[in-house]
């Protein structure tokens, strides 16, 4: 599934907040909580637990790391 609409799908449940440099739309074939140190692979959208019971999202774009 292509990010943005899984995106959408999200914000029908949960408070979603996208970084407003977020441009790219990757095909998204895998989620997984990670350790934010962890090395991204392509085509995974990585959950990473924040404070107050929030998950900052991100994802490997050519191999850096991108916040969504």
């Amino acid at each position: 599934m292509q990010l943005k609409p899984l995106l959408r799908q999200l914000a029908t449940t949960f408070e979603v907040t996208v970084d407003p440099t977020f441009t790219h739309n990757p095909e998204v074939t895998h989620v997984q909580f990670v350790d934010p140190t962890e090395v991204l692979a392509s085509h995974r959208l990585y959950l990473s637990p924040d404070s107050g019971q929030l998950v900052q999202l991100a994802y490997s774009w050519h191999g850096h790391r991108q916040s969504v």
